[in-house]
């Protein structure tokens, strides 16, 4: 259920994103705008999960954004909550990449 649910606010907050997530000609991405600035790492062991296929990593990455997103609320500013729905979606397509999902 809560996976649903993340799915859902994800869709609608990245509807408005359009934020690649890899760097062409030294441009900033949405990594760059990680709150705690260490997007890169994020970013990094995201992909080391994904090539191990280490499904309980991504997921645990995943649930710990997908609360973060059920908790923020509207005093949390647009930068921090677009980098959460970009985080998810980056882990999402990992999942997915990785054959997470079982399909």
């Amino acid at each position: 259920m809560k996976r649903a649910i993340a799915i859902a606010i994800l869709a609608i907050a990245v509807a408005g994103c359009s934020a690649d997530a890899t760097r062409e000609n030294g441009e900033a991405t949405f990594w760059d705008d990680a709150p705690t600035r260490d997007g890169e790492v994020l970013k990094d062991s995201i992909d080391q999960a994904a090539a191990e296929r280490d499904c309980k990593s991504l997921q645990k990455a995943f649930d710990l954004y997908a609360d973060a997103a059920l908790d923020q609320d509207l005093t949390l500013d647009d930068r921090t909550r677009d980098f959460t729905a970009e985080v998810l979606t980056y882990i999402h397509a990992a999942l997915s990449d990785a054959g997470c999902y079982g399909g």
